[in-house]
């Protein structure tokens, strides 16, 4: 959570009649007959105690960093969101809890998040950026596809396809064929078939314009430059958290690759992080899911939810 942020969602919630309680705020509905403790955390390693909590209930808030995870800002750093200390895919300040693989705008990174000294590399100095063809040594090309999900006790996979909108693509402005199987499996790259659902960009001529004070790398589509992360920060095996909301920006198609348990808030666009009160007050005011999306929506029409309890038809 921003700092610059924390005033005002202890505000909300002192107005709304909570109080202080050790670290903590303790709000009770009474006409629920719930007690409530609200924690505001701000390092990696409090979040990771609160996701690995059983029955915890999340709100995320933060940037997206075009799905690379969240950076906790240190003191002072906020609101000019410049920091100068970030400056690799693996750095010790990202919390890695993206997909494997992320399409970047890296001039975005350096010029707008602003992490003006970030690079798409490792701290051991290779590379993360991704294949741009076929028979590259490195390996093969990315590709696009829907993101997938098990219920407990079925070995198929799901598409993510909400009451509300259709089934989430990782890469949608790739202009590849997004790929799927119930049973788990990748393409092919050897199968002609299967090569429209890869992402390729054979073209060396182009000029991709300056990161900083070096040349960006030459993108897999768009603006956009697909790198790959190393180890996930996140032990998905101990997930025990039962709700979450995402409010960072496009983080359905960003996050929910990783976080796929219970029921889950997230956006669809950009968003500009107030959704957070609109979904806090509601919620501890004892608000169905669909009246939490629907008031979320007149807020901001960006919002969806989904239940990873259940099958696609079952929501």
């Amino acid at each position: 959570m921003y700092d610059a942020y924390k005033p005002y969602y202890i505000e909300r919630i002192l107005a709304m009649g909570a109080h202080p309680d050790g670290d903590a705020w303790k709000y009770t509905n009474l006409s629920q007959g719930k007690t409530y403790f609200i924690h505001i955390v701000e390092d990696i390693e409090a979040a990771k105690r609160a996701l690995y909590t059983e029955n915890a209930h999340i709100i995320l808030t933060g940037h997206s960093n075009y799905g690379l995870g969240g950076i906790f800002p240190k003191p002072g750093e906020m609101p000019t969101t410049v920091m100068a200390d970030v400056y690799h895919l693996d750095d010790p300040r990202i919390w890695t809890y993206s997909s494997p693989w992320i399409s970047v705008s890296v001039r975005g990174m350096i010029t707008s998040q602003a992490y003006p000294n970030w690079w798409p590399d490792f701290q051991d100095g290779t590379s993360g950026i991704m294949p741009y063809d076929f028979n590259d040594p490195r390996g093969n090309p990315p590709y696009n596809y829907y993101i997938g999900y098990q219920v407990p006790g079925d070995p198929t996979h799901y598409k993510v396809e909400s009451v509300h909108n259709s089934a989430i693509e990782r890469f949608s402005g790739s202009g590849a064929t997004p790929w799927f199987s119930p049973d788990g499996s990748s393409p092919s790259p050897t199968n002609p078939d299967d090569r429209r659902y890869y992402i390729t960009n054979t073209d060396t001529s182009g000029s991709y314009r300056t990161c900083g004070a070096s040349p960006c790398p030459k993108p897999h589509y768009g603006s956009r430059t697909i790198v790959f992360r190393k180890d996930l920060e996140v032990d998905a095996s101990q997930l025990k958290f039962k709700r979450m909301l995402i409010d960072t920006c496009t983080s359905g198609t960003y996050y929910l690759q990783t976080f796929h348990r219970g029921i889950i808030f997230f956006t669809k666009d950009n968003t500009d992080g107030n959704g957070t009160y609109v979904y806090l007050e509601n919620y501890l005011n004892g608000k169905s899911d669909e009246e939490l999306w629907t008031r979320m929506g007149a807020y901001q029409g960006i919002y969806d939810y989904y239940d990873f309890n259940k099958r696609p038809f079952e929501q």
